[in-house]
């Protein structure tokens, strides 16, 4: 009977995830010499704020940066440069998360 409840709590947390609000954005950073770097991301909106989603997805790309010492280009970035070396922008907001997804790699 628990386990039918955690299941149940799972299918309608999919259900809402993909009906919620979706941001695309954009991380960059500018060098003195050369191009800048961007990354392009998609993260959930919580609670209807998406400055704070922003922020909340970033502290989570620093976090992994910094503990996880993965070698993605966006986590050596960070540790080169420093987390505030960065900048951000949102690029789209959507409804749909399949929708979002499929902007992000079409950028």
């Amino acid at each position: 009977m628990y386990n039918n409840y955690i299941i149940a709590q799972e299918k309608e947390y999919i259900v809402q995830s993909a009906l919620s609000e979706h941001i695309i954005y954009s991380i960059k950073i500018e060098h003195l010499y050369g191009d800048p770097e961007e990354y392009i991301g998609v993260t959930i909106v919580s609670n209807g704020n998406k400055g704070a989603s922003l922020r909340k997805r970033w502290n989570e790309h620093v976090r992994t940066a910094k503990t996880l010492k993965k070698n993605w280009k966006l986590s050596k970035a960070i540790r080169k440069y420093g987390k505030y070396a960065f900048d951000f922008e949102i690029l789209e907001v959507v409804k749909d998360k399949q929708k979002a997804h499929k902007i992000e790699r079409c950028i």
